[in-house]
C-alpha cells in the first residue's frame, strides 16, 4: 500500500508518503490522501489523469454525499481534532457579556463568506465583522444558476436579488494579532490592504490575541466553513472557536452542518437556533434561510443575550467536551469502522500527522 498525498512529501519510519506531484500513475492498491476541503470534480480529474486509487481519505469533512464524492471516499475531521488539542480552559470564554447578536469573520474569498456579508447587511442584523476586503465582487454564475432552477421569487424579492448582485459595500476591517515582521517581509498574496494583518501566526495565537474578544461578546457566530456548492459538512477552527467562545452556531453554507456537529458529540442548540436551513437543496437557499429563520436571534440583542445566559451550562459543557477529546474519539470510532485499506492508511497517516489515535480514549 502506497499513500499518495497532496499535502506535501512526508516520510516516517513505518511508511513513505509520496507527493501527488511526483506520481505518474495511481494504482488500484494505493490510497490517496486529500488535504482540506475539495470539490468532487477534482477527484474525477485525478482519476482521469493518473488513475483511481483503492480509497481516498480526507481530514476535514465530517459528512458528505456519496453521489458527489464516491463510495471509496472516507473522511474524518482529524485536522480539527489536532486543532482542539491546542487549547486549554484558559482559552475558553466564560464571560457571557453580550454586545452584539452576531459575529462573522471573512479572511479570504469564499462564496459563502460573500453571501454571509451580503445577507448580514440585507437582513439588517446586529453584528460585528472582520473582513479582509478580498472578494467585494464575486463571480455569481453558479448562484444565478441555482436561483434560476429554484422558485426564488417565492422567498426572495427582486430588490434582494439586485442587492445580492452588487459588490459588498463595507469597509475592510481586521484585528491586529501582533505581526512583528516588517512590511516588506509580509506575504501579501491573500490580503494586501492592511500592513498589520497577521498571516504568519497559528490559529491558536490568533485566537488568544485577536478573535477571542469578538467571539466572546457575540451571542451567535456566523460560521463560514470552507465549502463550495457540494453537499458536505466541514469542521475546522471556525467551528472549534465558536465552542471556545460560548456561542450559538449558525452555519452559513455547508450541508447538514448542524447534524454533523451533533454526530461528533456537540450540542448545537436546536431548541434555540432554527437549523432547518441546513438541508435546503442549494447553497444560496441554505445561506438565505439561515438568516431568514433566525431573525429574532440575530436582531434582538436582549433576546439573544438572555438566551445565552439561560443556557450557559450547556455552552460550557460543549467547551468541556472539546477539551476532553470528543473529536479525537469520534475520529477513532469512525476510522476503526472503515474497510481496508482506508483504515490502515488513516491510522498510519493521521497518527503521525495529527496525533491520532495517540490521544484517543476509545
Amino acid at each position: 500500500m502506497n499513500i499518495i498525498s497532496d499535502f506535501g512529501q512526508r516520510q516516517e519510519k513505518k511508511f513513505t508518503i509520496t507527493n501527488i506531484n511526483n506520481v505518474k500513475t495511481i494504482f488500484n492498491t494505493d490510497v490517496l490522501h486529500r488535504y482540506d476541503s475539495f470539490a468532487p470534480a477534482s477527484l474525477e480529474k485525478i482519476y482521469s489523469n493518473i488513475g483511481r486509487p483503492a480509497a481516498v481519505i480526507n481530514d476535514h469533512y465530517v459528512t458528505f454525499d456519496l453521489g458527489e464524492f464516491g463510495s471509496n471516499v472516507f473522511t474524518v475531521p482529524a485536522w480539527a481534532a489536532e486543532e482542539a488539542r491546542k487549547y486549554t480552559k484558559d482559552d475558553c470564554n466564560r464571560d457571557l457579556t453580550t454586545k452584539q447578536n452576531a459575529y462573522i469573520a471573512c479572511n479570504n474569498k469564499r462564496i459563502n463568506r460573500y453571501l454571509g456579508l451580503k445577507f448580514a447587511e440585507w437582513f439588517d442584523i446586529n453584528y460585528f465583522y472582520t473582513w479582509s476586503g478580498s472578494g467585494a465582487s464575486f463571480d455569481l454564475v453558479n448562484i444565478l444558476a441555482e436561483l434560476d432552477e429554484s422558485d426564488w421569487k417565492s422567498w426572495m424579492t427582486e430588490e434582494a436579488r439586485s442587492f445580492l448582485l452588487a459588490p459588498i459595500n463595507l469597509n475592510p476591517r481586521w484585528i491586529n494579532a501582533g505581526n512583528d515582521l516588517p512590511r516588506e517581509q509580509q506575504n501579501n498574496d491573500r490580503i494586501q490592504w492592511d500592513p498589520l494583518l497577521d498571516n504568519f501566526h497559528s490559529t491558536g495565537y490568533n485566537w488568544r490575541n485577536a478573535t477571542k474578544t469578538p467571539h466572546s461578546q457575540s451571542a451567535v457566530i456566523l460560521i463560514t466553513e470552507a465549502v463550495l456548492h457540494q453537499k458536505a459538512a466541514v469542521l475546522t477552527e471556525k467551528t472549534v472557536q465558536t465552542i471556545l467562545g460560548a456561542n450559538f452556531p449558525l452555519w452559513i453554507g455547508g450541508y447538514g452542518q448542524a447534524d454533523a456537529m451533533e454526530k461528533v458529540g456537540f450540542d448545537v442548540f436546536k431548541d434555540i437556533v432554527d437549523h432547518s436551513y441546513q438541508y435546503m437543496p442549494t447553497l444560496i437557499e441554505r445561506c438565505w434561510f439561515a438568516f431568514e429563520r433566525n431573525r429574532k436571534l440575530l436582531q434582538d440583542l436582549n433576546y439573544a443575550s438572555h438566551l445565552r445566559l439561560q443556557v450557559k451550562d450547556r455552552l460550557f459543557a460543549n467547551q468541556d467536551k472539546l477539551l476532553d477529546g470528543v473529536i479525537d474519539n469520534y475520529c477513532i470510532k469512525v476510522i476503526n469502522s472503515w474497510s481496508e485499506p482506508a483504515r490502515s492508511a488513516a491510522n498510519l497517516l493521521f497518527e503521525w500527522q495529527f496525533g491520532l489515535p495517540l490521544t484517543a480514549t476509545s
